[in-house]
Formats: structure tokens, sequence, C-alpha cells
């Protein structure tokens, strides 16, 4: 089932431009990362799935619906979300339930589960003004999933939390996921981070240049590098040239080679070691190496 569904989408934020001929769709259970850096559109393309801003021209659907007529069946986490400062954490899930006319019965249950998940727990009967910026972004993830949506939107938070929050976080998400069919749609400026996604889509000055999976992504438009220690590092040069049509970049790891042979020259070196040859490490590309592979054609077209 499509939860998601752009097709052919123009939004202007004010006189610009903010998104451009954006298309793509997403499934229940499926978890999109959308990369890029600043200005890419990652934050209005939220925005615009949960009915805060409006397409110029295109469709978007959610749930087979337009944004604003679904929005009870969408959580959205923003990093910029003004909470009373006087409220407790505890008041804030409470309204927030209400709000999406959750019976009075089961929110007790509900308030308490996302208080636990997000470590909020003892701090339920706080004031908000007396919370850390951590523990706001927190009370902002619990509030966005309180009401158990159905589509999960989230603005790139998952840098300020700790490793032990993230984690209780993933495990809450990745088990609603697959118990109800979840789809959570994230922005993040971390490669690591969105290799973990079954889908990324890969933005930059508001187009969407490519969508896949990570790997295939990594595989089609990145190239890996391969860092060789060696205590003559000509004599591994010498190895190898004539039979790679390498370049070679002496750096303070090594010799670096970026190429889409890595595993066949690291194979070569193995049978025939020669200079000192230490060891060779593959890197796979990342996302920013994939983003800038994408953007090179563009910006040779301008």
């Amino acid at each position: 089932m499509k939860t998601v569904e752009l097709t052919n989408v123009f939004v202007n934020v004010g006189r610009s431009e903010a998104l451009t001929d954006v298309s793509f769709s997403a499934s229940a259970g499926e978890l999109l990362a959308v990369f890029g850096g600043a200005c890419s559109g990652k934050s209005t393309l939220l925005r615009l799935l949960y009915g805060e801003v409006s397409a110029r021209s295109g469709t978007v659907r959610i749930l087979g619906r337009l944004p604003k007529t679904s929005a009870h069946k969408v959580g959205f986490a923003a990093g910029d979300v003004n909470f009373p400062p006087s409220a407790t954490c505890l008041q804030v899930l409470n309204r927030t339930l209400a709000g999406h006319d959750v019976p009075s019965y089961q929110r007790v249950a509900r308030s308490s589960e996302m208080l636990e998940v997000f470590g909020l727990l003892e701090r339920r009967e706080r004031p908000i003004r007396e919370l850390g910026g951590t523990h706001q972004i927190a009370l902002s993830l619990a509030a966005a999933l309180v009401h158990r949506p159905s589509v999960f939107l989230m603005d790139n938070l998952m840098s300020s939390l700790p490793p032990d929050l993230t984690g209780r976080f993933w495990s809450y998400v990745n088990d609603r996921r697959s118990i109800d069919g979840l789809t959570v749609v994230h922005t993040t400026t971390s490669s690591i981070e969105a290799e973990r996604a079954d889908r990324i889509l890969l933005m930059d000055s508001g187009s969407l240049l490519s969508q896949g999976a990570p790997a295939d992504l990594q595989t089609a438009h990145g190239v890996e590098t391969l860092l060789i220690e060696a205590a003559d590092p000509e004599s591994v040069r010498r190895t190898l040239r004539g039979i790679f049509d390498v370049a070679f970049e002496e750096t303070a790891e090594g010799l670096r080679i970026s190429t889409p042979d890595a595993a066949h020259i690291a194979a070569h070196l193995f049978r025939h070691p020669s200079g000192g040859f230490r060891s060779v490490l593959i890197r796979r590309p990342t996302m920013w190496d994939v983003l800038e592979s994408l953007k090179k054609p563009r910006e040779n077209r301008n």
C-alpha cells in the first residue's frame, strides 16, 4: 500500500522555487531518508507532506488524501516545536492525545509508554522550561508518536540525541514499522544514518537527483577509495602502473586511490606484494560522495 505519493511537485516559498519537479512514493512500513546539504529542500519537503506548505503544481497524497485532510494520521517532529514553557511533559502528551481524539482510558498507557521510551518518565511532572535541549527534542519525538500515526516525519533530529536514546528510539520505531506498518520519512545530513534506511532520496537545490537503496546508489554513482600502507610507496606504484589506470595520492594514511576497481587492485597487491606492503583498506563511498558525483553533471550543464 502506498502511504506517500508525490508526482511532479513544484513548491514556491516566497518568490523562490523550493522544490522542483519532485516525484516519489513510499509504502507502509518503509523507512526513507532524505539526504542533502543546507538549502536542498529537505525541510520544505517534510512541511509539504505535513500540509504546512502547499504545492504550486503537481499532486501530493498522504494515505490517499490531501496532506491537510490526513494530518491526524501523521506525526511530525522538528526542532522548532514550541511547547508552552509552563506545561509538563505529561500534560503535553495528554493534550496531544486529546487533540487526536484518543479515548481517555487509553491516554495513561500511551503517555507512559512514550515517557519511558524517551527517558522522560522521571521528568513527567517537570515544566518544559526546566528541561535541557536533549529532553526537549525527546519530548518532540514522543509527542509526534504518542497517537500512533500511520506516517511519521522527522526533520534532522537524531544528531542531537545521545546513543542510548537513539537506540531506544529506533527500536520503538522499527517495532511500529513491523507491527503497524508505520511509514517513516526523515531528513538527515549523516551518511551513516542515511545508509540505515530502506531507500534514500538524494536532494540538492530543491531537486531530487536520485533515489534508491543505499548499496545501489553507492554502486551506481560512487567511487571506492583504496588506502595502501607500504614502506616504499613508489614500489607499489610500479607494481600497479601499466595494469590499472589509476591516479595516486600520497597522504598521511598511505597511498590513496579512487577507483571502481578497488577489489581487483587489492587482490593484485596481495598476489604481488612489494615495497614493504603492509595493509590495504577499501572504503565504500559515503552518501556525500554519491551526492557530489550526481551534482557534477548538473554543474557542468550550468
